[in-house]
């Protein structure tokens, strides 16, 4: 009984712990990611703009659903994960968003483009993500590095974008 009685006064100790610990850190957090693709613009912006066809070129999209709004959509996520987004501004130079998980946390994402020669974009993404809960912050940083996912997003982007351009170019 006493075995018992000692481990729940841990348990509590250490979940009382780190929801303090949670407290501390900030609720936001934002992550850059910067990639030079051999693609112009006009076409990494149609390629983000076309939500439609991202289960097939990111690796972590399980689906794509249209909202009642044109410029609204939900990513489902291999982990049961929903990600509703908004399209917020669109221009040749940049594109901006917000976005609202299912799992607790919401933000922006911004992409800027700067063209360096007639096929070649560089493009910079930032994300700014917002966790409430205290719990939820120190599981963010145990297991979400954001500069990794932008950097990821990125790639997979290119690759994606790069396709179309050769393909339009035939």
């Amino acid at each position: 009984m006493k075995l018992l009685l000692y481990a729940l006064i841990t348990f509590a100790t250490i979940t009382l712990g780190v929801y303090l610990y949670g407290h501390t850190l900030a609720p936001v957090r934002s992550g850059t990611a910067t990639n030079a693709c051999t693609a112009p613009a006009h076409v990494l912006l149609a390629t983000i703009l076309d939500v439609e066809s991202q289960p097939r070129w990111r690796t972590s999209i399980a689906s794509i659903q249209r909202t009642g709004e044109a410029s609204s959509w939900v990513e489902k996520k291999s982990q049961r994960e929903e990600i509703t987004f908004k399209l917020l501004d669109t221009s040749q130079d940049f594109v901006s968003m917000s976005f609202v998980s299912n799992q607790g946390y919401y933000g922006k994402w911004r992409a800027e483009f700067k063209e360096h020669n007639a096929t070649g974009t560089m493009i910079t993404a930032t994300e700014e993500v917002t966790v409430q809960s205290p719990l939820g912050r120190v599981l963010s940083q145990l297991f979400f590095n954001p500069e990794e996912f932008a950097a990821s997003y990125l790639k997979e982007l290119c690759f994606e974008a790069e396709r179309r351009a050769v393909n339009s170019n035939k």
